[in-house]
């Protein structure tokens, strides 16, 4: 009796078992992932939690800026202020409202400032801002009352300037037009401060902050 051959056909059997394995698992996994999400809806979508602490952050942040800067300012004496509230109003309305008004307004007002009514007003606002939210650790780089009669010095040298060289005529466009009352902007008004900055009542309250720095 003979025997037959057989050819080596035996691994086709655990192959196809192992793909109908692999197969099942695949499409368990699915559906166990597909039932998850469905049951877990909140799960869909990455949580903002990161962007919450950062929000809550900023805002705590913001809010001791604030309250920093509203005690100093208010500690301040009332030569200060008045520095710190002109150089706001004029930092806002020349860049803030200046642009967005009528040729014929700012025909009016070029020739009195200048072409940029804000400087050097809008440094000393920084200056100043910067001081009142941490005096010490801003008065450790500048003084700040020297700061802000060098930058108001600025504008009277180009005024005296302007003042000694310019011989009139401005060819029909107003925005070249220097009107007679601008030497009250750029010297006059920085003088006036200039003074308010070197009162004793201001230097009073800037040395005890300079000396506890030493």
């Amino acid at each position: 009796m003979t025997r037959e051959a057989r050819t080596a056909n035996t691994g086709f059997a655990s192959n196809g078992v192992t793909l109908k394995l692999e197969a099942l698992y695949f499409y368990s996994s699915s559906v166990l992932i597909d039932f998850f999400v469905l049951r877990h809806p909140i799960e869909r979508k990455a949580r903002k939690r990161y962007w919450k602490l950062n929000l809550n952050h900023m805002k705590n942040k913001l809010s001791s800026l604030w309250h920093s800067l509203f005690a100093n300012f208010t500690a301040s004496p009332i030569q200060l202020q008045s520095f710190f509230v002109f150089c706001a109003l004029v930092t806002v309305l020349g860049y803030l409202i200046q642009p967005f008004l009528s040729d014929n307004i700012n025909g009016i007002i070029i020739p009195i400032t200048g072409w940029n009514m804000a400087i050097p007003y809008s440094f000393n606002l920084i200056v100043m801002g910067s001081f009142f939210i941490n005096p010490k650790s801003t008065n450790r780089k500048l003084n700040i009352q020297y700061s802000n009669i060098l930058m108001l010095a600025i504008p009277i040298v180009f005024g005296l300037f302007d003042l000694l060289t310019w011989r009139g005529g401005y060819e029909g466009n107003p925005y070249l037009f220097r009107s007679p009352w601008r030497p009250v902007w750029t010297i006059a008004i920085p003088i006036v401060w200039i003074v308010v900055m070197l009162s004793p009542r201001i230097k009073k309250y800037l040395i005890p902050v300079q000396s506890s720095e030493s």
